[in-house]
Formats: structure tokens, sequence, C-alpha cells
């Protein structure tokens, strides 16, 4: 069994049993509502058209949300690259520009910071 495999069915017994998977301050999500966000996100990243091992920088502050972006480009073969919303666009240009990334992904609330970045 490969270690995904293991850690595939892990995730599976706990989504049948709608255990809670990443619970904030603010929310929770169970294992059911985590994998129908990853399979959203996956579906969002398969429409880039990003080649296979290109890393998704991505400025997201909602901790569920990131969880799911990082399931979805693990699952796609896209690592989520999670980024400092605390930066600077010009430290966060410099990290992006290090990845070679083709694309920034962004929550509503950093849109203006994704676009000094894109600048």
């Amino acid at each position: 069994m490969t270690p995904f495999a293991g850690w595939s069915a892990h995730v599976h017994r706990h989504a049948a049993a709608d255990r809670r998977a990443v619970v904030t301050r603010e929310q929770s999500w169970s294992w059911t509502e985590l994998l129908e966000r990853a399979g959203g996100a996956a579906a969002l990243i398969d429409g880039l058209a990003v080649p296979p091992g290109t890393p998704l920088p991505g400025l997201v502050d909602d901790v569920p949300g990131a969880t799911a972006l990082l399931l979805a480009g693990s699952s796609r073969g896209r690592p989520y690259a999670p980024l400092g919303t605390r930066l600077t666009a010009a430290e966060l240009a410099a990290i992006v520009t290090a990845l070679e990334a083709p694309v920034l992904l962004t929550d509503p609330a950093h849109a203006g910071l994704a676009a000094a970045v894109a600048e």
C-alpha cells in the first residue's frame, strides 16, 4: 500500500463518519464538506490549464478554504503554495516570480493585493 492510498483510506473512513475535519474559531467543516469544497477547487484548478508540477501560489486567509486548495492541488499534481497575506506586494511578487507561477489564486478579501502583485 502506498502512503497516499493509506492516507486516502483514512480520509474516507472519517468522511463516512462525517467527523469534523477543519475547525477554527469562526467555522467548522466536516470531512464531507471539506471533500466537496476540495472537489470544487480541483475543478477550478483543472480549468486553469496549468501544467502538472506547477505550483499554485495563493493569498487565502480562510483556513478551511486553504485546506481545500491544499487537497485539490495535491490531487491534481499542482501543489498549492500558501502565501503570507501580510507580506508586501513586492515581497509576494518576488515569491511568485521565483515559483515561476503563471497564476495567483486569491479570495475576494485579497483581490487588491493580488492585483498589485500582478503589476
